[in-house]
């Protein structure tokens, strides 16, 4: 039997494949690109799924993929979401065991699909819409609910499947997609409501984001002012950088991996987003930037504090802004300055920050 999960439950499937090392994604074969006309055994489905997903009722079905009306299944514990339109290759992937071993009863294999970051994106993109249209979330929110998701694909970490805004995440795994795979599978898609808004989103899809703290940042400082951003020149994410020979007796690492990273201003930036007042991560810390001023990169350290409300935001880019500057034309601090005090760029600013701000038990708000 081979299911396909939809929506929601895909993506809490993907989260759950990518934090545990037994489990792997991989690309789905030709031969499974669209399931075969039988029907959804829900007791064998419910055996072989994680226990995240195997609670499901009638009041709280399961999102399954179905590819025409004859394979739509009628239990009353699955929610059908329905592709009638072909789909291009790599709309799913599969997970599998890193042991080989099959989900489900061994009688009775059951493989899991789930849903490829484009085509949950314009899933998710058709959703917000109609919370839009129902005046219950603004555009604004929308755009950075799904430019987050598009960032956590194209990402180093995976949000908990079970609490993505307030559990811990997972860190240093490999992302799902790259920014450019995203876009590039957009663009063989059509007449599907939420693709001209997921194909938006995709624009400012960026590859390396290590965590929610620094997608904050990365969109900060690469989203338009019309998006709440404060631009700046172009950066790259967790990219290792090869210290030069004449520093190689004297740094402390063979090797750094800048959160940010602008090579041609030798400007670096790192979020610290856990807290770094013990004395190993003190001194790790102070290694680190020691590193960077032996290489002559100057380091821009980051926290928390830095990105809980617009105004500490807007402070921390603009000393970003002061280090990068030396580099740039002379109206380069002058255009920073007008993103920073337009009044809609801030409005839109504070809403990017009130979708996307990971949760710190040290503050209430």
């Amino acid at each position: 039997m081979n299911a396909f999960l939809a929506g929601a439950d895909s993506l809490k499937l993907t989260r759950l494949a990518r934090r545990d090392p037994g489990l792997r994604l991989v690309t789905c074969e030709d031969g499974l690109c669209r399931p075969a006309a039988e029907p959804i055994d829900p007791a064998a489905l419910r055996e072989a799924l994680p226990q995240e997903l195997s609670g499901f009722t009638v009041a709280r079905p399961l999102s399954l993929a179905s590819f025409s009306r004859d394979t739509r299944s009628q239990s009353s514990l699955v929610d059908p979401r329905a592709f009638l339109a072909r789909l291009p290759e790599g709309s799913f992937l599969e997970v599998v065991r890193e042991s080989g071993v099959p989900f489900g009863p061994a009688r009775d294999p059951v493989r899991l699909l789930v849903e490829s970051p484009g085509i949950s994106l314009v899933g998710f993109a058709r959703k917000l819409q109609q919370l839009v249209k129902s005046e219950a979330i603004s555009e604004d929110a929308a755009f950075a609910r799904l430019l987050s998701l598009a960032m956590e694909a194209c990402g180093l970490y995976a949000r908990d499947p079970r609490a993505p805004l307030t559990g811990e995440c997972s860190y240093d795994i490999e992302s799902v997609t790259s920014a450019d795979d995203l876009r590039a599978y957009l663009s063989e898609l059509s007449r599907l409501q939420g693709l001209r808004l997921a194909r938006e989103v995709a624009r400012y899809a960026k590859d390396g984001s290590g965590s929610p703290g620094e997608t904050v940042l990365s969109l900060a400082m690469r989203l338009p002012p019309r998006r709440g951003g404060i631009p700046l020149p172009d950066f790259v994410e967790n990219v290792p950088i090869e210290w030069p020979e004449d520093a190689r007796d004297i740094v402390k690492h063979q090797t750094m991996r800048p959160d940010f990273h602008w090579p041609r201003h030798h400007v670096a930036s790192e979020y610290n987003g856990g807290f770094h007042g013990q004395s190993s991560a003190y001194v790790e810390d102070s290694f680190r930037v020691q590193d960077y001023a032996a290489c002559n990169i100057a380091m821009v350290p980051a926290t928390y504090d830095d990105i809980r409300n617009a105004a500490s935001l807007e402070r921390f880019v603009r000393l970003v802004a002061k280090k990068l500057a030396p580099h740039e034309d002379a109206g380069f601090p002058r255009r920073v300055a007008e993103s920073i005090a337009d009044p809609q760029a801030r409005e839109k600013r504070v809403v990017l920050l009130g979708q996307l701000l990971p949760p710190d038990p040290r503050y209430s708000e």
